[in-house]
């Protein structure tokens, strides 16, 4: 939504990659946009056969990720914002590990950008690779010390299987935390949970995106904040 300057980046970094285009997906959900994301997607398809392109009216980014999931048909599902990107040639070995280990949720390596693409951040787990936790254990490594988005579901991939088996999609009108909502109640049911110790998801810094928004303090937001707590 209202990404047009990003979202080639972001899709280009994943056709860039060391699988071939006809063992992966790319699941475009277009929430109602009224800039030209829609055209830039379309015009990716005439260049790449395994970009899906669905068009829906604006109900919010949960809505939209429920949609994702239940359109993918691959053995796993990895969440991209559209003015984020991924390391060149890594998704082979990010799929590698999370088979190797019968992976549930793989937490990975990421990097955090200034607006101007500088380096603010990087997180890679080191300490915690080679090694299997459920889902609790891995609830309190991921998190770190709260300082960078501790309840988050962009970086990790998740085993479809899993996801389907268990029922879960995120909960409707929840504006915000809706990744803590869900990831919190992903890792109460995951068994089994790795870690990444390379860089592959880069993410990016804008003042126009949602958790800078003027909304956050809506209140629609409080709803949304009791209705996941609740939950």
């Amino acid at each position: 939504y209202n990404v047009e300057e990003y979202v080639e980046k972001c899709i280009r970094s994943l056709e860039d990659q060391d699988i071939p285009t006809n063992e992966y997906e790319i699941i475009c959900i277009n929430d109602g946009s009224p800039d030209n994301c829609r055209g830039i997607v379309l015009g990716l398809q005439e260049e790449f056969d395994n970009i899906i392109l669905i068009d829906k009216k604006n109900q919010g980014v949960s809505l939209a990720r429920n949609d994702g999931i239940d359109k993918a048909s691959g053995n796993y599902i990895l969440f991209i914002d559209p003015d984020d990107y991924v390391e060149v040639n890594s998704l082979k070995r990010v799929v590698q590990t999370a088979v190797e280990n019968k992976a549930q949720v793989s937490f990975l390596g990421f990097t955090i950008l200034s607006e101007k693409g500088t380096i603010k951040e990087q997180v890679v787990y080191e300490n915690w690779y080679s090694q299997v936790f459920n889902g609790t254990e891995a609830y309190f490594i991921s998190r770190g010390d709260g300082s960078t988005d501790p309840d988050r579901m962009w970086a990790v991939l998740f085993l479809r299987s899993f996801i389907n088996k268990n029922n879960l999609r995120y909960l409707p009108d929840v504006p915000f935390l809706e990744d803590g909502e869900f990831i919190a109640r992903i890792l109460c049911l995951a068994k089994r949970c790795i870690f990444d110790r390379e860089p592959f998801y880069l993410r990016t810094t804008r003042s126009g995106s949602a958790t800078n928004s003027a909304l956050f303090y809506h209140e629609k937001a409080t709803i949304g904040f009791l209705l996941a707590a609740d939950n």
